[in-house]
């Protein structure tokens, strides 16, 4: 077996690149990843086997869009819609579908992709659905990993690609299920998803509302998941999944189970890599693309916080779209519809946010600002709206970061759980997948985007070696001014002026822009829309350039 330190870099954080049509600088690409380089043809050159985590999936589009899919022989997908139903051109043997049971106002929010191959392992914790808008139209982020095969293992991996359709368990061969490592993490959450939908608490349900049945129950048999600890994960030792699944009582995680998942995986994770001094004082930010409800005061807010960043309250910056910047956007108002807020929330947020600070800034709420330290600048990634997750701690002086994590959670108690009893039981309702990568045993070096080359240079001079997390919003975030109004529905769109593509927030009492499915998906109208508009102005200039030839 190769030594650690010959292992390959396996390790990458992008942003998702926007579709061409929006005419987005190049400044708003740097270090982006699309979704052919994940599902293309190359991606899955020799995979016996893919997994899609995914709360929504428009099966057809997908397909449309990674053909080279259809020639896996073994394709998973875990979702969290009740449209996601298999077509007749999915109806296949090798296509899987699996949804997992839930309680009242729980979902199966998970984002990740898995591409399985003989001699190498890829996994891809995204925070977009697989629909068509959220890799054309918003802002996302990709943190990829890819794990070569242990070589003790080769023969167990090659006798275990068989597509059959049967559960296998794990062996002493397979490796470290007990093991502190990002592939211990995967495979723990695979345990505890099959868990529960192969014996579902009985308040729990699926996607579509109803109940499970034995047969819904039996099929997770086919859910295989033993070849995880085939690969090794080495090369990841500055990373951890951190994830959240419902408890098996209620919702709720006790003893043992209670520092496994949500915050509180968190915390403890973090109480094992101590932050160097500079760190002490360092600001938390929480940057989202949904708000339920915080509660009535302050108290879940400290609860987070404490995970994050210990017990002191440390200054709390809580990045989030303004409603100007929703109109303005890409998309204009419809891409309100995948950052679900209402107004009562973003009050009890506002309410939250002045008892946490006690009348001072010390918790403010930033803007959306693409990361270029102003509203409106050169990068134009401020215009495609949110739809990624991110907590991070940074320093001020320097914008290294402490640590950070991308995830599918949001500001959410059913996300990253509420604690009760005093502390001894954790509620969580959602099922969540995220990475946290740190910096703290100096074995890297962790920042966001560098500003110029020459920064990225500096950056590459050290003997530690740098991690990028391209954070796209400015370290320290911009503050709301006394104008800003954090975006929320409510009835006062109802007098809300039109967005530049003539559309009106609310029709008829609803909200626009709520179709994500299918060729009269919101997002892909909008986008033939700019491609016509891009045409005419084309087209209008070719008379004013010839006559300037002349």
């Amino acid at each position: 077996m190769p030594d650690a330190s010959a292992l390959r870099p396996a390790l990458a954080f992008a942003l998702t690149r926007l579709s061409p049509v929006w005419e987005v600088p190049a400044g708003a690409h740097p270090r982006t990843v699309t979704l052919h380089q994940l599902l293309g043809r190359e991606a899955l050159r020799g995979a016996i086997e893919l997994h899609i985590h995914s709360m929504m999936t428009d099966l057809e589009w997908l397909l449309d869009t990674c053909p080279a899919i259809e020639e896996v022989p073994r394709v998973c997908l875990v979702h969290g819609s009740e449209d996601v139903k298999l077509t007749p051109r999915s109806r296949h043997p090798r296509y899987l579908l699996f949804d997992p049971p839930r309680e009242t106002f729980g979902s199966y929010h998970s984002k990740m992709v898995i591409v399985r191959k003989r001699d190498e392992l890829a996994v891809h914790v995204v925070t977009a659905n697989f629909i068509f808008a959220d890799w054309n139209n918003k802002t996302n982020g990709v943190w990829s990993g890819h794990f070569p095969v242990r070589h003790s293992s080769e023969a167990t991996v090659q006798a275990s690609s068989s597509t059959a359709p049967t559960a296998t368990k794990p062996t002493r061969e397979t490796h470290g299920a007990n093991e502190e490592h990002i592939g211990a993490d995967l495979y723990r959450y695979y345990q505890a998803l099959q868990a529960l939908g192969s014996s579902p608490p009985t308040s729990f349900r699926l996607s579509s509302g109803r109940a499970p049945t034995a047969a819904d129950a039996a099929g997770w048999s086919r859910l295989r998941f033993d070849w995880i600890l085939h690969y090794d994960f080495r090369s990841a030792h500055t990373a951890r999944i951190v994830a959240s699944v419902p408890g098996r009582s209620a919702g709720r995680h006790k003893a043992n189970d209670l520092e496994k998942w949500g915050h509180m995986r968190v915390r403890a994770l973090l109480a094992k890599h101590p932050l160097p001094p500079k760190f002490d004082d360092a600001p938390l930010v929480m940057q989202f693309s949904s708000l339920s409800s915080v509660g009535t005061d302050d108290k879940w807010l400290r609860e987070l916080v404490a995970s994050f960043c210990g017990d002191g309250r440390c200054p709390l910056r809580i990045v989030f779209p303004t409603e100007d910047q929703v109109r303005d956007s890409l998309e204009g108002w419809p891409a309100g519809a995948s950052i679900p807020c209402t107004d009562e929330n973003a009050c009890k947020l506002s309410n939250a946010i002045r008892q946490y600070g006690g009348g001072t800034a010390l918790a403010q709420m930033c803007k959306w600002d693409g990361g270029d330290g102003v509203v409106g600048g050169a990068s134009g990634r401020e215009r495609a709206m949110p739809h990624i997750k991110t907590f991070a701690r940074f320093c001020d002086s320097d914008r290294s970061l402490a640590w950070v994590v991308l995830t599918s959670s949001n500001l959410s108690q059913a996300a990253w759980g509420k604690l009760e009893k005093g502390g001894q039981q954790l509620y969580i309702k959602s099922y969540e997948v995220g990475v946290i990568t740190f910096s703290s045993d100096l074995s890297c070096y962790l920042v966001a985007s560098p500003r110029s080359a020459d920064e990225a240079r500096q950056l590459g001079s050290g003997s530690a070696p740098t991690v990028i997390a391209p954070l796209p919003y400015s370290l320290p975030p911009v503050p709301y001014t006394s104008r800003d109004r954090p975006w929320a529905t409510g009835a006062h769109l109802a007098s809300a002026a039109p967005d530049k593509w003539r559309q009106q927030p609310l029709v008829s009492g609803q909200f626009c822009g709520a179709s994500f499915y299918g060729a009269g998906a919101t997002g892909a109208l909008l986008v033939t829309r700019a491609a016509r508009s891009k045409r005419r102005r084309e087209a209008a200039a070719q008379p004013t350039r010839a006559a300037g030839s002349r």
